[in-house]
């Protein structure tokens, strides 16, 4: 009944619209220069459905549009509504609706972009329907459970999304078909007045073409327009810098950039297409700009839409344009087994392809059919004014560049029309040939050049690192500097991936440790004036560098800026250090890491901590996106959060003394936590110790006492203690549940003690929850050192793990804390084995029967009699995006940096 509404609300929205009133509207206004000299012969057109109303300018540059008829029914629209159930079991509908007749084709792919179904209804009338897909392929048989994809085309569009088939969530459906599920209302609505909208072009020779899709007309209306003269360099490398044409000079600008992914949860990077609303990034392209950076950088072709806003934002605010460094995509290696797939030379015809398709797109001349796991549609918008660069490639591994090498040692040179290259390696060659490969493209086609720059990292730098001697990471590299032309025309720039803490030898070298900044020792500033003396005549730009707020550190820094461990106001506050760093160190600025946190994203610490997915029915559906890690580096790097926008309410335990200490245990959860609250009886005082003991599986297992000897009715796993107060709280695991030390990259555990699963034990160590994050150098983050702070609730921006005032206690514990390794199933971490030797270990999990307490209060232990347990989920529960505090730290620290360097 729900959807029916929505159906049934969408379907007048569109019938309304074929009957409203008829009367015309008169759009006059002027068209000019950035100087306000006026233009004329410029082309001013406005498009409502399929039907353009066009204007040129005359001597005055003014213009006159009379739009008629505007009201009449537009044909070829499609409104897709939200796919049901999903997940599914049997069946799913995917409604939508159409205001006029055609063909309708719907394609489902499976999880590896194979096309397993494809059905074509010929002829379809007007009207609302739904697509039934029974889950079964082309020859009707039924599909695994895991995760489909599907593609509706109406009239040349495509709309896509996802689908999830799992056991338990629907009943069976007699097969596929398209069925109508609301006939269209014989009565006609009264002729009403509406605002329209209109696609609005401005053309004109010499000039950037001005594209608006977000103008509405509801009257007589006067529109002014200003255009921009075209540059052949608006944009080229000077010194140490990327400089911008500003009409009359160039002025070099320090780059106050952001790196854009592709995923908010519940998504992967395969979902481009359709993971990000129009809303959603017109919000952010005007919030990066508020919050005072001056360039966003995509790593790959976004769908229209992004760049659609970010041109209707720059049109908008010529003073203070957000520049766009676009990506262009290095495939991935295919397979990992084939020594072959690491060859780059492979890949020029491919990445020929991709480099041609960016930049058609740039110039608003891409027309991309519906494909799998990228971004598609037309590409109708010209943001090439406002792109500042082109990064190629990405993060490449020194796997690729030694077989790359291997493979052609006789390649050694290359002679473009843009760059050449001599005395190189092939790898080198590579990079020469399609770097020169964009240049020539663009200047060939469009008649227009722009600094470019291929990817890198300090694994690859052309520098020497004695002190790294464990590891591939000093091993490899390849040299831009290499390239000739790279001075030429609009130049060529370093472009690196660069953070504080990895590789080791960004601590460890000892030139890199004598450097200090007003904070401190600083040994990444060392880095960044090494890397910077060898790419000493063109810029380096830093297109990656940040921390994240997570909870916990993959890796530590000589610097005393980690990979994670921090709170979101000491992200923002390091993120400017680094940002300040960068600059300092005579590079053309830098792309902070990142806008949004990305859950899907695995780091290597957590990854015997977390599941990737729910195997079922013989596959594996994904669930690693569907929560989020807190303790996870690399899902925490962002400076837009997403909080759960709604917890269920705290559900109150039983216990087994109702007349003790505590007048309430209560619990609830969200995707990110477990979350207590305890009620005292008395008002806490400063020195009052409370210990809360979790036991999260099997309350036959685990440790039954205290470290005092005071015993717990629940064999517990996990122990929270604090001491009203004091700023920390110390969290323990028991011994030989401790999984500290064992990771994919080494196991430095003690088997004698450690079993990775909860045993009865009686006595036995309670141990501070600690992990080991470099099995060379044995450095360990203190995970179990927790901030605590006397605050009714939790202070925004900071990582506490308790708040306390009066009598009541409020506690979170991220779902890795307490080992679950997949809290969307209730899947806790019951064991480790190892069938190689102990090179690798599977994880062994069971399904928690809910989560029992245990709590010293007052000299006395009062024990939960009931468990608290949750729902599975298999879609993101809906979230909200909330600015971290790191933003706002970060927002006034960028308005101290100017935008220009002269």
């Amino acid at each position: 009944m729900h959807y029916r509404k929505i159906i049934i609300s969408l379907w007048i929205t569109f019938f309304i619209s074929g009957y409203l009133s008829a009367r015309d509207y008169i759009v006059t206004g002027r068209v000019t220069d950035a100087a306000g000299g006026m233009v004329a012969s410029a082309r001013v057109s406005m498009t409502a459905g399929t039907t353009e109303y066009a204007a040129i300018t005359g001597a005055d540059g003014s213009y006159s549009l009379r739009i008629s008829g505007i009201f009449s029914s537009i044909s070829g629209l499609l409104e897709p509504g939200v796919p049901y159930p999903n997940p599914f079991s049997y069946s799913v509908n995917i409604p939508f609706i159409i205001n006029s007749t055609g063909d309708i084709r719907l394609s489902i792919y499976n999880l590896s972009g194979q096309k397993i179904r494809d059905l074509y209804f010929p002829d379809v009338e007007a009207g609302s329907y739904s697509v039934i897909w029974d889950g079964c392929n082309q020859g009707g048989a039924p599909q695994r459970p895991g995760f489909y994809f599907f593609a509706l085309t109406f009239k040349g569009k495509t709309w896509s999304g996802r689908l999830v088939k799992a056991a338990g969530f629907s009943s069976y459906s007699a097969g596929t078909a398209l069925e109508m599920i609301m006939l269209p209302p014989a009565t006609l609505p009264t002729p009403v007045s509406l605002r329209i909208p209109v696609i609005t072009d401005v053309t004109c020779t010499d000039y950037y073409p001005v594209r608006l899709t977000d103008i509405t007309i509801g009257r007589d209306t006067v529109i002014n327009f200003e255009i921009t003269r075209k540059q052949a360099l608006p944009f080229k490398t000077s010194g140490n810098h990327i400089a911008m044409y500003t009409e009359t000079e160039y002025r070099s600008l320090i780059l106050k950039g952001i790196n854009l992914g592709s995923s908010p949860p519940g998504y992967f990077p395969g979902e481009i297409a359709y993971a990000i609303p129009p809303d959603i990034y017109e919000e952010w392209i005007s919030r990066m700009a508020e919050a005072g950076f001056n360039s966003i950088r995509v790593y790959t072709l976004h769908p229209p839409v992004f760049y659609e806003k970010l041109a209707e934002y720059n049109q908008r605010h010529p003073d203070n344009p957000l520049l766009l460094f676009q990506g262009i995509w290095l495939e991935e290696v295919e397979d990992r087994w084939d020594p072959a797939s690491y060859d780059l030379m492979n890949r020029t015809t491919s990445f020929s392809r991709e480099i041609r398709e960016v930049i058609d797109c740039i110039h608003g001349n891409g027309d991309i059919a519906f494909r799998y796991g990228k971004a598609y549609g037309r590409y109708l918008t010209d943001i090439s004014r406002w792109t500042a660069g082109y990064i190629i490639g990405r993060e490449i591994a020194p796997h690729e560049v030694d077989s790359t090498n291997k493979y052609h040692p006789a390649i050694s040179s290359y002679s473009g029309s843009q760059f050449s290259i001599s005395g190189a390696t092939a790898t080198e060659v590579f990079a020469a040939r399609m770097l020169d490969e964009v240049v020539s493209f663009e200047a060939q086609k469009y008649d227009i050049r722009r600094p470019v720059s291929i990817s890198s990292w300090p694994t690859l730098d052309p520098l020497t690192h004695p002190t790294e001697i464990y590891t591939d990471e000093d091993k490899t590299s390849f040299d831009i500097t290499k390239i000739d032309g790279r001075n030429d025309q609009a130049g060529l720039f370093a472009s690196y991936h660069a953070y504080p803490y990895y590789p080791n030898f960004i601590s460890l070298e000892p030139e890199y440790r004598t450097y200090n900044d007003s904070y401190g020792p600083n040994s990444y500033a060392g880095y960044l004036n090494a890397l910077k003396a060898h790419y000493s005549d063109i810029p380096l730009i830093i297109a990656e560098f940040g921390v994240p707020s997570s909870w916990g550190s993959a890796h530590q820094s000589f610097s005393d800026m980690h990979h994670g461990g921090y709170s979101e106001q000491q992200q923002g506050e390091k993120n400017m250090r680094l940002m300040n760093n960068i600059i300092d160190a005579e590079c053309g600025g830098g792309f902070m890491f990142a806008w949004m946190d990305e859950w899907f994203k695995p780091t290597w610490v957590v990854l015997y901590l977390e599941a990737y997915g729910l195997w079922s029915g013989g596959v594996t559906i994904p669930t690693r996106q569907l929560w989020h890690n807190m303790a996870s580096a690399e899902q925490n790097f962002g400076l837009i959060s997403y909080d759960q926008s709604s917890v269920l309410p705290f559900v109150a335990y039983q216990t087994d003394k109702p007349s003790g200490p505590l007048k309430k245990i209560e619990a609830t959860n969200d995707n990110s936590c477990f979350l207590l609250h305890l009620e005292t009886n008395n008002i806490l005082s400063a020195g009052d110790t409370i210990m809360v003991a979790f036991d999260t599986y099997r309350n036959d297992t685990g440790e039954s006492e205290l470290p005092d000897g005071r015993l717990l009715s629940n064999r517990s796993e996990f122990l929270l203690t604090m001491v009203m107060a004091e700023d920390t709280a110390i969290y323990h695991v028991t011994e030989a549940y401790d999984m500290n030390g064992l990771t994919p990259r080494f196991d430095l555990t003690n088997h004698a003690v450690q079993k990775f699963r909860s045993t009865v034990t009686d006595g036995a160590p309670w141990v501070v929850m600690q992990w080991i994050n470099d099995g060379y150098e044995l450095t360990t983050h203190d995970i179990g050192r927790l901030p605590m702070e006397n605050s009714g609730d939790f202070s925004y921006g900071h990582r506490t793990v308790v708040a306390w005032s009066g009598n009541k206690i409020q506690i979170r514990i991220p779902w890795t804390l307490l080992y679950f390794h997949d809290p969307t199933q209730m899947k806790v971490i019951d064991g480790a084995v190892s069938y190689d030797g102990g090179y690798n270990y599977e994880i062994l999990t069971a399904e928690s029967d809910g989560i029992g307490v245990s709590v010293y209060c007052d000299g006395e232990v009062t024990s939960s009699v009931t468990r608290y347990s949750w729902s599975h989920w298999l879609i993101v529960p809906p979230t909200t995006a909330r600015e971290k505090r790191s933003l706002q730290v970060i927002e006034t620290g960028l308005s101290s940096i100017p935008d220009f360097a002269d």
